[in-house]
Parts: C-alpha cells; structure tokens; sequence
C-alpha cells in the first residue's frame, strides 16, 4: 500500500523566511520569528514579505503610545485587496488578528481568517489557534492549532489540522528548529515533518537554514525539500541579503535542476529614513527566465510626531515602463483626550479621467484606523515609563538606562531581530551593533515599553 502521507497545504512565507511565528516587531526575537510552515493554504496568503515590512511601516512604535489596535485597508496593483483588524496587548504582542477579502461582487470587505494568540511572560507565541469564515453558517470555524515548546537552543511547533469528521484537532506538522553558535553569527536549522498517517509517525520534507552574522542580520536562507531516491535533502530555493545603512534588499532565486544555476524569481527592496522609518518597499518579480516580469511600489511619509502621514500605492504601467497613480491612504487625528489617541486614515483612488484628482472612497468599511493608549509617566500601570530614558541618543559604544526597576532589557533592529538581552543592567555594550536605528524594551517584570535610538 502506498504510503498516505497528510498533504501538507503550502503557507507563502513571511517577512524574512516567518510563517506562523508572528507579534509585534519590536517585542520578540527573530530567532523564534522563522517557522517555515509553508504548508497550510490560508487567507493570510497576504502575509508576504512585502506585506510585513509594510505592516512595519504603518505600525512603526510612537513615543508615549501604546498601540491597541489598528485597522488597516491595503491595496495591491490596481484594486482594493484586503482589510486586517489587529488587537495588540500591553506588551505590544498581536493577540488577535481578522482578515477580510475584498468582494468585487457585493464591492465590500467579507470575512476571510481570524487568528488567535497566547504568548508567555517572555513574549514568545505559545499557541496559535486559526479560524476560517464559514459561509454556511456566518460565523468562524476551527481550522488549524499550532503549539510552541520551547528548549535552551531550539523549539518544538507542532500544527495540527481540524477534522469535522473527528469533531478534533489531527496531526499534521511539526518543525524541529535548533541553533548553534559560530564564529560569525549562528546559524538556525528549521526540519519540517509531516504526519503518516500510515505509520503514524512524522518523516521529514522540507529543511531551512538560516545564517546570520554578529549582528544577528540574516545574511541568507537556503531551502532543501526531501528526496526518497537520495534519502536525503536537496536544494530547491534560497534568498539573500545586503544591507547598507539605510536600505535592506533580499533576493529569492530558485535551482535549475537541470543546469544546477539559481535563478531569480523575487526581489524585495526597503528602504529607510534617518529615524528608522519605512518610507519605501519597491517589489520585483521574475519569469522562469530570470526577466523582470512586473514590478511593485508602496511609499509612506510621517509627521513630526512620527505618526503615519500617508502611504501611497502606485501601479507599475508596463507600456509607460513606469509607476502611475493609483490609490493613496491620508491619516489624520480624529480623537485626542487624556488617555486616549484615536487617528483615521481616508483612502483615495486615482481619477485616470481628470488629472490629479483622487476619488475618496465612501464609508467607515474601506478607512483605516489607529487606537492608541497614552502612557502616563505618573500612572502606576506603566510604572517603567516612569523612569525609563536611555542616553546617549545617538550612542555609540555605550547606551545608559535610566530607570530605577530594571529585569530586562532587549534591543531590536528596526526589523524586529534581537541583537541584545541584558538582565538587570543599565550599562549595555552596543558597540558591536552596525550603525542604524535600533529599538530598545525594558521591563520591570510587570509591565514593559519601548523606545527608540541611533547607533553611531
């Protein structure tokens, strides 16, 4: 009898090589942010790497606010695509996530997914639990589980898929991820398992290797599938990356079998300003030739407060070889009380009849918006903003906390990768770090805020 081996549905990766392992930016680690289940078909499909490093655009961290909620319209080539409503806890994690598809035959956003997420006292996600919109019943449906164990150089992410028939959750994955320290960085191992439902054991498909340097920059991620012929793994795909001060390029190639070359398939560029703010996302994509087959474009600018301007979304015309105006989103403050910030964004669309003149669209259903708590420095609930600064800033070989109750401090790349982790100092040695902009979250064991500097 032929082995029955549970197909294994294919998740387009995140940001960076991260499906599953998700949360806010600035509050986790990459290490525990690079789960390659590339094998459960969602509709968080948007999750892309373009789809990241804009939602970091968006989301990018405001002095004094902590950010409870965004809901947020995007747009992809020349049509409204979908709508995310994101939930974030005290600690900045995303604990709540639903996603609405745009439905060009009602011409309104209609439920897709909502995901749902419990992380420990160390902001790592420790289940996911997916949903999916039942059209049947209007209401939410299970879907798939996933639960995280974790171990001094590693964890454990074991998927399991909802059976209707079962009335329960079946086996269906499991990624084994282990690090290991090098000279140069370290390197992380991902080995994606599927379920047999033969033998009722895990065998192997799919391996990730990632390698990073002292900076904990990826540097590049390579992708094996597994061969029965060869009874071991084999390269299929790979992406690189480079970096320079204020821009991040990583390149997706895949492996000619037959000529034993990589070819170019994608191409994400990002670049940053002075204050480590997204400002623009340039996407490329290639034919099985390695010819540029079509390009994509998101741009975003901020006001003096660090709050989201506008984001604007060109389309690429390929007769004009150049990008148009297509849709555009303006944001603006609609409520500003003592404790609480509210902004709206108002999205437009070209008029290609009259030049120069956007059409607004209509109605709450297609605006985005913000939900942000202010942080009172006299309250006790965030009693660590009370005392939390860190000087100097720009910092070059040392960055000085400020705060009487410090247990822990970590440092993000404006990315979200961890690069340092201190318990109980206010002395940190940065002088490792590569010059760029940095986020810093310091917790007191209760409660935790961020901040962010330079490094010179």
């Amino acid at each position: 009898m032929m082995k029955k081996l549970l197909l294994i549905l294919i998740l387009p990766l995140l940001s960076n090589g991260q499906s599953f392992e998700h949360g806010s930016f600035a509050n986790r680690s990459e290490r525990h942010t690079n789960t390659d289940f590339r094998k459960f078909q969602t509709n968080f499909s948007h999750d892309s790497s373009r789809d990241q490093a804009h939602l970091s655009a968006i989301a990018t961290p405001v002095v004094g606010l902590r950010l409870d909620r965004l809901v947020e319209v995007d747009f992809f080539g020349d049509q409204l695509s979908y709508k995310r409503d994101l939930t974030y806890d005290v600690n900045g994690n995303e604990v709540l996530k639903t996603i609405y598809q745009w439905d060009t035959a009602s011409d309104s956003f209609v439920p897709s997914q909502k995901l749902e997420s419990i992380f420990n006292e160390n902001g790592d996600p420790t289940l996911y639990t997916y949903y999916n919109w039942d059209t049947d019943t209007n209401g939410y449906v299970n879907y798939i589980k996933i639960t995280f164990t974790y171990v001094e150089n590693g964890r454990t992410i074991l998927a399991q898929i909802w059976d209707a028939n079962a009335n329960s959750y079946v086996n269906n994955n499991k990624d084994v991820v282990t690090e290991e320290v090098t000279e140069d960085g370290y390197v992380e191992t991902t080995i994606t398992q599927g379920w047999n439902t033969d033998t009722e054991v895990y065998v192997d498909s799919y391996k990730k290797v990632i390698t990073y340097d002292e900076n904990n920059r990826i540097l590049d991620t390579d992708f094996y599938s597994w061969d029965s012929e060869t009874v071991s793994f084999l390269p299929y795909s790979r992406n690189v990356y480079t970096y320079d001060e204020n821009e991040m390029t990583y390149l997706t190639q895949t492996l000619n079998a037959d000529t034993g070359d990589y070819i170019n398939i994608f191409q994400e560029n990002t670049t940053y300003d002075l204050n480590g703010n997204i400002t623009l996302i340039e996407t490329t994509a290639f034919d099985n030739d390695g010819v540029i087959a079509y390009y994509n474009q998101s741009g975003y600018a901020y006001d003096e407060n660090g709050h989201m301007a506008y984001s604007l979304f060109p389309n690429y015309d390929s007769e004009s070889s150049s990008f148009i105006p297509s849709f555009k989103t303006e944001y603006s403050t609609v409520l500003d009380s003592d404790t609480k910030l509210n902004r709206m964004g108002i999205s437009y669309e070209y008029n290609n009849t009259i030049s120069g003149l956007w059409d607004p669209f209509e109605g709450e259903a297609v605006q985005s918006f913000f939900y942000y708590t202010k942080l009172d420095p006299l309250s006790a609930e965030d009693l660590v903003d009370q005392h939390f600064s860190v000087y100097p800033n720009p910092a070059k070989d040392f960055l000085f906390i400020d705060s009487t109750s410090i247990e822990r401090a970590t440092i993000y790349t404006i990315l979200g990768k961890e690069v340092l982790d201190v318990r109980g100092q206010n002395k940190l040695d940065i002088s490792p770090l590569s010059k760029g902009v940095y986020f810093i979250n310091v917790s007191d064991g209760k409660k935790a805020s961020t901040k962010k500097f330079i490094k010179n």
